[in-house]
């Protein structure tokens, strides 16, 4: 199986995600209870070096044209696609806990920073926005401030409008799923049959007002 190079079209990559599963068609139960057609599996991307460099390298293209002092990837995904970023990139990064331990420090957010200093969050997969709609407040209650939200990609369910609505920040996509089906459409690796059912599976699965 082919691999792909850091500075691939995002075709390439996105043929490449399918191509190992990270992209699936079928029948998956999803965290907010119902049954989607189509599951964006972002975890397999680790054993797939070429994969990860790829992924990362078009979220830097949108990264880095924005304004912040620390980048901080959320728990899990999102913590070794900042990792990347800050060692490549030469960026102060943040470790966010999932929860904050009785012992040591007892913090929250790991690293230096000063009040109002200003985080760009990254993460993998964008669907409710219910993780942004928690951890955002989290940030702004430790001093910083959070502008900016890069995810790789975009399920188009709504998520984004909440977070922008919600909380006045930007969620910034690579990619969304109806485009993600173009390209795969395009290069035969779905049939127009699939693509149209999933297609209405989003549009009639649209997340809004309270956390998800």
């Amino acid at each position: 199986m082919a691999t792909v190079s850091p500075k691939c079209s995002l075709s390439e990559l996105i043929i490449r995600l399918f191509d190992v599963d990270g992209l699936k068609f079928g029948n998956f139960s999803m965290r907010t209870g119902e049954i989607s057609p189509v599951y964006v599996d972002m975890r397999v991307m680790w054993s797939y070096p070429d994969i990860v460099k790829a992924v990362c390298e078009n979220i830097w293209k949108l990264a880095e044209g924005l304004q912040y002092q620390h980048i901080c990837g959320i728990p899990y995904q999102g913590i070794p696609m900042a990792t990347y970023l800050s060692t490549s990139r030469d960026i102060p990064m943040l470790l966010k806990r999932q929860h904050v331990k009785s012992y040591g420090t007892g913090r929250l957010i790991e690293g230096h920073y000063r009040d109002t200093d200003v985080v760009l969050l990254i993460d993998d997969v964008l669907m409710t926005g219910g993780t942004f709609l928690k951890d955002v407040p989290q940030f702004r209650s430790e001093g910083l401030e959070v502008i900016d939200c890069v995810v790789f990609l975009d399920r188009d369910q709504g998520g984004a409008d909440r977070v922008s609505g919600q909380l006045n920040v930007k969620v910034h996509s690579v990619v969304t799923l109806p485009q993600v089906f173009e390209i795969l459409l395009k290069a035969e690796r779905v049939t127009q049959s699939t693509v149209d059912t999933t297609l209405q599976y989003l549009k009639d699965n649209q997340f809004h007002g309270a956390v998800v």
